[in-house]
């Protein structure tokens, strides 16, 4: 009985709420640096209106502009884009940093597997390298009780060189 009337009709304040919601999407890509921008999954028409973005200061002209950038993002894939930005600002990025430097402080012994973690996370990165602050990592760790002083500033060294390079990883990696 409703095979007639399949219900693919959008209606014209579903459309609205959509252009409205690409639009916000538009003005939040304009407040990103170009190294974010760089990350992103943006054809070359949106990534040049986001750089001409940034010479714009006129506020009615800035307007007119996100309503340009907004079309433009509706004409690409605004999901893709939306998933990516998000990825971006995730607040839990750099405590899923802190958290492999201290479960590897924690437990060295299962340096293998926090090391294919990371390559699965970021498969981008240098196996040889990581490999190899991983291991000066764990080697720098102090043993006894009361470490000298040396000791424990080549542990921090290490710790922070490591932490320095995942971090390095995960603002190259790609986010589509």
């Amino acid at each position: 009985m409703n095979d007639f009337f399949q219900d693919d009709h959008v209606s014209k304040s579903e459309l609205k709420r959509e252009s409205a919601r690409q639009q916000k999407l538009g003005e939040q890509l304009m407040t990103l640096s170009s190294e974010q921008l760089a990350r992103l999954p943006l054809n070359s028409s949106l990534l040049n209106a986001l750089n001409e973005a940034k010479r714009i200061h006129s506020h009615e002209a800035r307007r007119r502009h996100a309503s340009y950038v907004g079309k433009l993002v509706r004409a690409s894939d605004d999901i893709a884009i939306e998933e990516a930005l998000t990825a971006l600002q995730d607040p839990l990025r750099e405590q899923r940093l802190l958290h492999w430097v201290e479960r590897l402080e924690q437990a060295p012994q299962e340096n293998a597997q926090l090391f294919n973690e990371i390559l699965s996370f970021f498969p981008h990165s240098d196996r040889q390298h990581l490999r190899q602050l991983i291991r000066h990592f764990i080697s720098s760790m102090p043993e006894a009780e009361n470490p000298d002083a040396a000791a424990k500033q080549k542990f921090r060294r290490e710790k922070r060189r490591l932490h320095q390079y995942l971090r390095e990883l995960d603002q190259q990696a790609p986010l589509y």
